[in-house]
């Protein structure tokens, strides 16, 4: 285990119904290790329902850690499979990382091979 500065965070917080889908994309990729933090979506733009309830739709935030030359490849996959230029459907953004510890290093190696 070592420290690396080669490193984006790509946050993802999109439908749950999208969360398989863009797993499945980006192992073709070789990222097969994220982080799924469940949630609840709230905004003015969600439907009213009865009685003036608001509809606040599930969603999935993931945090995937990936090498920054992979990183525009595995963002354009998330917006692509996530359908996040429709409207309502999430938002993806990367985060630079100034150092990240604790990982075994080797693995990101071999997998970007």
């Amino acid at each position: 285990m070592s420290v690396s500065e080669n490193f984006n965070l790509i946050v993802t917080i999109l439908t749950i119904e999208k969360t398989d889908q863009v797993f499945k994309a980006i192992e073709k990729e070789g990222i097969t290790k994220s982080t799924i933090i469940p949630g609840r979506g709230k905004s003015d733009k969600n439907p009213k329902l009865f009685f003036g309830l608001t509809l606040e739709p599930q969603r999935d935030c993931i945090l995937t850690l990936v090498p920054k030359e992979q990183s525009d490849k595995i963002f354009n996959i998330i917006m692509e499979e996530g359908e996040l230029t429709k409207p309502l459907h999430g938002i993806v953004f990367v985060i630079d990382v100034e150092k990240v510890g604790g990982l075994d290093l080797d693995f990101f190696d071999n997998s970007s091979k």
